[in-house]
């Protein structure tokens, strides 16, 4: 059990230091951008399940010889870069906030954006559903009817016989790049829309 220990540390701590140090050459580029793309979006996630893991080797005995104990060493270091990750991903919602303030010119009564979202919320990065967000799916923008040429919107619903279904909103137009192979419109920054439609933002998304 010890070495079945150790063999996931390492690999924790590969992911790692593949997130934090990128291969850049080919074809090892493709598979460091695969591992590093999932450690980074999942870096919290990944964070609780491997605290979870090694406390079952310790309960268990894993980490009592001499094998166990670089284990932990190895999970200790994994978990610092993961740290280290997520510290430089919350460090980064400054400059993103600032930048979206000047391009969307934001105005509001405390007149600040707030994009951080809940803690915890980053636990479930992929569960989420809007509720009070209206979504208005495959509008065709071109007229071609490809699936690549439709755009959705991601709006609060519009009030009725009220001033507010008249008020101008700031919109954001998000592109989803994907390294142009993977991905799509319906899955990227839910966390970001949940974020900014109660602020009174639109998002177009394509």
């Amino acid at each position: 059990m010890a070495w079945l220990y150790l063999i996931l540390s390492l690999v924790l701590l590969l992911n790692v230091a593949i997130s934090i140090r990128p291969i850049r050459v080919s074809p090892l580029s493709n598979f460091s951008f695969a591992v590093g793309w999932l450690t980074c979006e999942l870096a919290i996630p990944w964070f609780a399940i491997s605290v979870v893991v090694t406390s079952l080797f310790v309960i268990y005995g894993a980490s009592d010889s001499a094998v166990g104990i670089a284990a932990s060493i190895v999970t200790a270091i994994a978990w610092i870069g993961l740290g280290h990750i997520v510290s430089v991903a919350y460090g980064a919602a400054k400059t993103c906030k600032d930048a979206l303030e000047e391009g969307l010119d934001f105005k509001s009564d405390s007149n600040t954006l707030n994009i951080a979202g809940s803690f915890w919320r980053d636990f479930v990065p992929f569960s989420w559903k809007p509720k009070s967000i209206e979504v208005i799916k495959n509008i065709d923008y071109v007229g071609d009817n490809i699936r690549r040429h439709k755009l959705d919107i991601y709006r609060l619903p519009p009030v009725d016989n009220s001033n507010e279904s008249k008020t101008l909103s700031p919109v954001l137009l998000y592109i989803h790049g994907g390294a142009w192979m993977i991905g799509s419109k319906e899955q990227q920054a839910k966390p970001l829309i949940k974020t900014l439609a109660p602020q009174g933002i639109l998002r177009i998304s394509i």
